[in-house]
């Protein structure tokens, strides 16, 4: 579009001074004050593209809006590549978002972690990641609703398996253009890439599988923070050993016949990071307190479910390897179930809804807790660091709120 028909098309509306709305004697003074186009993504766009208009209409390299200085060759690269694409995709926050991020003079091209030699580059590729992100969180939503839908009606479950594969074919997590690739996360806070997208950057770069996905997806849809919890769930998911997640009745384990319908964890012999077999996903932190712990043991789940079923039956508690001896040892300290739904259960929730700052806190509070009980836990190398790193965490945070006392005290 010619430099006429931009000024032409964006002239300022509704402004006080009937000069200015003449289309030949528009300034940037007038695109300044003009508030009302700020109402929309559309409006702003327009705004943007008026004033690198006139910029380049007065050989500026760059124009001011709103305190801030952008790179007008920049900007207008920006929106000619959005129109030639599709006018419509230049309406959402994300892209004017990603023009003000990006565009801005002296950091031009700079944009959520990733960099651009023009904006031509940034506006393909923001474009190919939302669409992506896009296609993402459908295939989330349909796991998520298969979860239920299995069982109750088998024929919605087939039709939505087959748009499913369809999806999961160009459903990518990474993409080439003009020869660099590109990953889908982006620096931006997980509230904006909740309201962008509908998705987080932890389902993008997670190696878990859709299924397991659907599974966390709905968890965190019943929270009243979406956009907080999930993030924070697939720590906890990588601090357990990225259990994968199923529905109950696909379990044929042994452990699963010994659970009798009741949600359990398997531990996996070969070293992954085992299987939740759930009835619903309200019960994920209460099974994913064995994934953790058999991640973090230095025995693991297995041989703990082993020697307090040994136990039993040596001391005449129960019959050994049963549900019923199983319920018995929720209430003894020296048992696996006291400690998974007692100690490390309430961590992973007080951690999940955000009373535990850190990860690392959350192994450290995991730790207190145990000494306090006098459970004797095995550690593994590496959650021995993380338990060490959460104690200095805090031990950092009780310094700075006595500071904090101090200072005020002497105001």
């Amino acid at each position: 579009m010619s430099l006429k028909e931009t000024l032409q098309q964006n002239q300022v509306p509704e402004q006080n001074d009937s000069e200015s709305q003449q289309t030949d004697k528009l300034t940037m003074s007038d695109v300044q004050k003009a508030d009302n186009w700020s109402q929309t993504p559309e409006g702003q766009i327009r705004r943007f593209e008026t004033a690198a208009a006139l910029a380049g209409q007065n050989k500026e390299k760059t124009f001011v809006l709103d305190n801030q200085s952008y790179d007008a060759k920049y900007v207008q690269d920006f929106i000619q590549t959005g129109r030639s694409v599709d006018a419509k995709t230049l309406q959402t926050d994300f892209l004017l978002d990603t023009l003000q991020q990006s565009s801005k003079a002296g950091q031009t091209g700079k944009c959520y972690g990733k960099s651009f030699e023009n904006g031509s580059d940034c506006f393909n590729v923001m474009n190919r990641i939302q669409q992506l992100r896009t296609l993402h969180k459908s295939l989330s939503e349909i796991e998520s609703s298969q979860i239920d839908s299995k069982e109750r009606d088998p024929q919605f479950s087939e039709s939505m398996e087959t748009i499913k594969q369809e999806i999961k074919k160009n459903a990518v997590s990474e993409f080439e253009y003009n020869g660099k690739k590109y990953d889908l996360s982006l620096d931006i806070p997980p509230e904006k890439q909740w309201r962008y997208f509908g998705n987080v950057n932890e389902e993008m770069t997670s190696p878990l599988d859709s299924e397991t996905k659907g599974w966390l997806r709905k968890y965190a849809k019943n929270q009243q923070s979406p956009h907080e919890v999930l993030p924070r769930l697939y720590k906890v998911m990588e601090a357990s050993g990225n259990p994968a997640i199923r529905s109950l009745k696909s379990d044929i384990t042994p452990v699963g016949w010994i659970a009798k319908n009741s949600n359990h964890f398997t531990p996996d012999v070969i070293g992954t990071g085992g299987t939740l077999y759930l009835n619903n996903s309200s019960m994920i932190p209460a099974e994913l307190a064995h994934a953790f712990r058999n991640e973090n043991n230095t025995f693991g789940e297995a041989s703990q479910f082993v020697r307090d079923g040994l136990k039993d039956i040596l001391t005449l508690n129960s019959a050994g390897f049963t549900s019923e001896a199983q319920r018995k040892n929720y209430s003894d300290k020296d048992k696996m179930e006291y400690d998974a739904h007692e100690i490390v259960e309430p961590a992973l929730n007080n951690y999940l809804r955000g009373k535990t700052p850190t990860i690392e806190q959350m192994y450290s509070q995991i730790d207190a807790e145990r000494k306090k009980e006098g459970i004797s836990y095995s550690q593994t190398s590496a959650a021995e660091e993380m338990t060490q790193k959460g104690y200095e965490q805090q031990k950092q945070e009780t310094l700075q709120n006595q500071t904090l006392i101090a200072t005020a005290k002497t105001r």
